[in-house]
């Protein structure tokens, strides 16, 4: 593995480890959601949640697309929902 690779794998855990961007990358699994419909599931500020969906962005964990004034977000890779799909198998 290249030393590229080892720095987009630290990239992933960094944000796996945040409460918040795990819940929503949870709900993602689900489907597309908008800001809004997040906002409204985990009870937090908007500027809070798109904070955070940056983060996953910059990772490229998700992808964002805009319509109008809203920004609607999905998984940007299928190797996200098998890694959540291992954590919550690892649940004591």
């Amino acid at each position: 593995m290249s030393q590229q690779d080892y720095l987009e794998r630290a990239r992933w855990f960094q944000c796996l480890s945040h409460p918040l961007r795990l819940r929503i990358l949870e709900e993602l699994c689900d489907g597309e959601k908008c800001v809004c419909e997040l906002q409204q599931v985990l009870h937090k500020p908007q500027p809070y949640i798109s904070q955070q969906l940056r983060m996953l962005r910059m990772a490229g964990l998700v992808a964002c697309r805009k319509r109008g004034q809203f920004a609607f977000y999905t998984l940007a890779d299928p190797r996200v929902e098998e890694t959540l799909k291992m954590l919550r198998s690892q649940q004591p």
